[in-house]
């Protein structure tokens, strides 16, 4: 690409041989590193905080005022929802399973912070958002945890799918859909830099 120049500081999105020590990278994947970042933060950009990004705002149009329920919250994707989310001006509500990770998403600006194992967490999100339930539903697990989240989202909610760490793909309750006018939006950011590279 015209611009780049041997010895550029640059991070890059390859969806193949990443680990490598040389990889091909496309240019409209190929994005500069800031003077003041590590190639160690910069390595975390553009799958994790590229897919958070997408996820938030082109996807999910969260709002400035609004709430976002992130699961998985103490993983890559959800560190990067919470940290993105924050800073656009949303309250978060995080789950999680153990005193370690719920500590771990505080510390990094989670406003209400839900060990799943340990409570009913949507009742808890419930409360939490004075029975409204959540804006946005950044939801990285699958599972019983996906059909949670149907139940504890807003009137007009977006709920965002991100991933299925749980193993367990989830079948959709199309009343709840019905019901609470709820999206449900795919991300899939691998393929964006081909077909959308504007929203990269």
């Amino acid at each position: 690409m015209a611009g780049w120049r041997v010895g550029d500081r640059v991070m890059a999105y390859v969806e193949h041989g990443g680990f490598a020590e040389r990889v091909n990278a496309r240019p409209e994947a190929t994005f500069p590193i800031p003077d003041r970042m590590s190639f160690e933060h910069a390595a975390a950009i553009p799958i994790v905080y590229g897919t958070s990004y997408l996820a938030l705002v082109p996807r999910g149009m969260l709002k400035k005022g609004e709430t976002v329920l992130v699961t998985a919250a103490a993983g890559g994707i959800g560190i990067a929802s919470i940290q993105i989310a924050k800073a656009l001006g949303a309250r978060i509500i995080a789950l999680a399973g153990g005193s370690e990770k719920l500590e771990i998403v505080r510390s990094v600006g989670a406003d209400v912070a839900i060990d799943y194992r340990e409570e009913n967490w949507v009742e808890r999100v419930r409360e939490e958002t004075q029975g409204r339930g959540a804006d946005i539903v950044i939801e990285n697990v699958g599972g019983d945890i996906f059909d949670g989240c149907t139940r504890c989202i807003a009137w007009e909610g977006r709920l965002v799918i991100v991933g299925f760490s749980s193993g367990e793909i989830p079948l959709v309750k199309l009343n709840r859909v019905l019901l609470k006018h709820i999206s449900l939006v795919g991300v899939h950011f691998g393929p964006m830099t081909r077909n959308a590279p504007e929203q990269t």
